[in-house]
């Protein structure tokens, strides 16, 4: 928060839903939180100064079909990540000015992120809209049988030599295919040495 003025923020998300819930006496959803999110008045609020602390992981203007704005940073520490939306709603001077950990800062009321999740729920992005509506005026399928799956344990790709790795950076090397399996070469007849399927 050393970066942010503490009056153009506010704590939403998971971490204010915690708040909301611990003050009203109720037990926690969870006891560690991944990641922080934020409303901001604009981006304009978020100086560029975040960036010797934090990692910019992600970053979209406000345009047609996206209507908010937003940033996304990552602490290299602690690896959280710090979502910062712009406050298309103008909830922002609703919100609750709060300690935590001796830090002020200000949490979204609950009815406004109560709110935004029924929001969340009503809207259909523009993108997923007509494959909501042709599969909605289809037939109502009342039993969908799942494949039988078998779990099986894939080995890991050895990794390329030490020599090969700045080879094939300095384009010198050449990634060799692997070869194929006796029955399968078979099936694609025998070759001569040096000679490819590919």
């Amino acid at each position: 928060m050393a970066h942010l003025d503490a009056d153009d923020v506010a704590l939403t998300g998971g971490a204010a839903i915690e708040l909301h819930l611990a003050a009203a006496g109720r037990p926690a959803r969870r006891a560690v939180v991944g990641d922080l999110d934020f409303l901001a008045r604009c981006l304009k609020a978020i100086p560029p100064s975040v960036t010797r602390d934090f990692l910019v992981s992600h970053y979209h203007r406000a345009r047609p079909g996206v209507p908010k704005a937003m940033i996304q940073l990552v602490d290299p520490t602690t690896r959280m990540r710090i979502d910062i939306f712009s406050d298309s709603a103008g909830v922002i001077p609703g919100a609750q000015r709060t300690t935590i950990e001796g830090t002020v800062l200000n949490v979204l009321d609950a009815r406004s992120i109560f709110d935004h999740k029924v929001q969340m729920l009503r809207t259909v992005p523009a993108m997923r809209a007509e494959s909501y509506a042709r599969f909605s005026a289809g037939p109502q399928v009342r039993h969908l049988r799942a494949p039988r799956l078998r779990l099986t344990t894939i080995r890991p790709k050895r990794p390329f030599a030490p020599t090969r790795r700045r080879l094939y950076a300095e384009g010198l090397f050449a990634v060799e295919r692997p070869r194929q399996p006796r029955p399968l070469r078979r099936a694609l007849g025998e070759r001569t040495e040096g000679s490819s399927i590919f």
